[in-house]
């Protein structure tokens, strides 16, 4: 049985990978791919595209504190992680709104420009990060063995 904590290491390359995967339907099908489902590759493509600056620190920071870590502690990290990533996204947004860039932004160059870009932020971070977080558990009671409607002891 593999290593269930080298399971979760791969599985922070998730939220960087599914994004790259869907980049070529951009440039060779989006057209025939319908209008409902070339929203959802947009979507998921440009969530790899704005999150991915944030996304980097906070993946590099998880893989290298999760070396010696024991699993209850990383499925805890785990589930923290688009919390975490909310913070550094605010935190990131803020500077991009006080840097003189932001005032050039039309859709940031008020208050609350900021606070709505900062809800939409907030709202697609939850969404997928925890769409990651359980693809990552998923894919531990996988390898583990457990089938999903059973809880190890």
């Amino acid at each position: 049985m593999a290593d269930i904590r080298k399971i979760y290491k791969y599985a922070l390359f998730l939220p960087m990978l599914v994004p790259l995967i869907f980049a070529p339907l951009l440039y060779f099908g989006l057209q025939s791919l319908g209008e409902k489902l070339g929203l959802i590759v947009i979507i998921v493509f440009y969530s790899g595209i704005i999150g991915g600056i944030p996304y980097l620190f906070l993946g590099v920071a998880l893989a290298i504190w999760m070396q010696n870590k024991a699993e209850a502690q990383i499925r805890k990290a785990l589930m923290l992680s688009p919390l975490i990533m909310s913070a550094l996204t605010a935190v990131l947004l803020f500077a991009l709104w006080m840097a003189p860039i932001g005032n050039r932004m039309n859709w940031l160059h008020s208050l609350e420009g900021f606070f709505g870009a900062l809800g939409v932020l907030m709202l697609f971070i939850g969404i997928f990060g925890y769409s990651y977080v359980g693809i990552a558990f998923g894919l531990a009671r996988l390898v583990r063995g457990f089938p999903f409607g059973s809880f190890p002891k």
